[in-house]
């Protein structure tokens, strides 16, 4: 690395700062913030802001410190230590983490970059598992799995289905509308990825008001802090001002993906192809498999990029990820990757 501008493309965060987006509505927060008190416990203004957005009933959620507090109190309310929790593979590690921090049997569904519903049901209802954790879009793949496939798993397990949708603004599809009709349903949102909140570490947790009594029930009180409750309230009912953005993110994907499949040299290697499914990334990333990794991983340190490696990842040592960036960074991607491809 040298000593210029380093670009995150390593993270799955969002390249455009709020600040910009919203920047006299936090100065009015700021001026008028009572920093010698404490948050308010339930993250009420908040969770009413939500509400509007995900069309729910304010008991039918709860705000967390991120999405990693949610997971963690998911686990830590509805199970005990010699209980299963399941998830699919590969996928985002913190549901593992948690399990295991917990003291639960930690299972995962044969490796594919393709999630399996029917190998899921059936490892779930084999092993009683108590938790099934389903990552949609799935990080670190952007695979969406359809809205019938999810149903289809409600209906054939016993366990809790929880449901993470961190990238639901890039997707467009949910199943939030499904917790009245599915008491084993719960789904999980944070606003670091759309909203560009990542800094203030705001999470959210949707289901039936029975599930959200049992997940208060290891909720911290004061977990989630002011400022974050304030500014997250301002992005809910400001959310139209994010949409120009989220479409940008979007729009750049779709581009990047028609671009790297016209640059492949399909005689000797089709991204399409060989990434099973690149063009069906539903994120705010790509996830590419490449047969010359070392020599691009070199330009791209050499450029101050900063991407996924998963050499430690069996089914995916032959992969990259990379976050949407900006469309100049997204060009240097393209120019790296396309330069690369000449030579084979």
């Amino acid at each position: 690395m040298n000593t210029q501008a380093i670009f995150k493309l390593n993270a799955n965060e969002n390249p455009y700062n709020s600040v910009s987006i919203f920047y006299s509505k936090i100065k009015d927060v700021i001026s008028d913030f009572d920093f010698n008190l404490y948050p308010d416990t339930d993250s009420t203004d908040l969770r009413k802001a939500i509400s509007t957005y995900v069309n729910a009933d304010i008991d039918e959620l709860i705000c967390t410190n991120g999405s990693d507090e949610l997971i963690k109190i998911i686990i830590d309310s509805l199970t005990t230590s010699d209980d299963t929790v399941l998830s699919h593979s590969p996928t985002f590690m913190e549901y593992k983490v948690f399990s295991l921090n917990r003291g639960c049997k930690y299972l995962e569904t044969k490796a594919n970059l393709k999630i399996n519903i029917d190998e899921l049901i059936t490892t779930a209802n084999n092993s009683n598992a108590k938790i099934v954790f389903l990552c949609n879009p799935n990080n670190p793949t952007g695979e969406l799995i359809s809205k019938d496939e999810i149903i289809r798993l409600l209906k054939s397990v016993k366990s809790y289905v929880v449901v993470d949708e961190a990238y639901y603004e890039f997707a467009n599809l949910t199943t939030v509308d499904l917790i009245n009709d599915f008491p084993n349903l719960i789904v999980m949102r944070t606003l670091s990825k759309g909203f560009a909140l990542a800094s203030l570490r705001i999470g959210y947790g949707v289901a039936s008001k029975e599930i959200i009594k049992k997940l208060y029930s290891t909720k911290m009180p004061y977990n989630l802090n002011s400022f974050s409750q304030k500014i997250g309230t301002i992005a809910m009912d400001e959310r139209e001002i994010f949409i120009d953005k989220i479409n940008s993110i979007i729009n750049e994907r779709e581009r990047i993906i028609t671009s790297l499949n016209s640059i492949a040299n399909k005689d000797k290697f089709d991204f399409k192809n060989s990434s099973q499914n690149l063009t069906a990334s539903k994120a705010n990333f790509i996830l590419l498999k490449v047969n010359n990794k070392e020599n691009i991983l070199k330009k791209f340190n050499a450029n101050n990029i900063l991407i996924r490696d998963f050499k430690d990842i069996p089914i995916l040592k032959d992969y990259i990820r990379f976050s949407i960036g900006t469309t100049d960074i997204n060009n240097k991607i393209l120019e790296i990757i396309g330069e690369e491809y000449e030579k084979i």
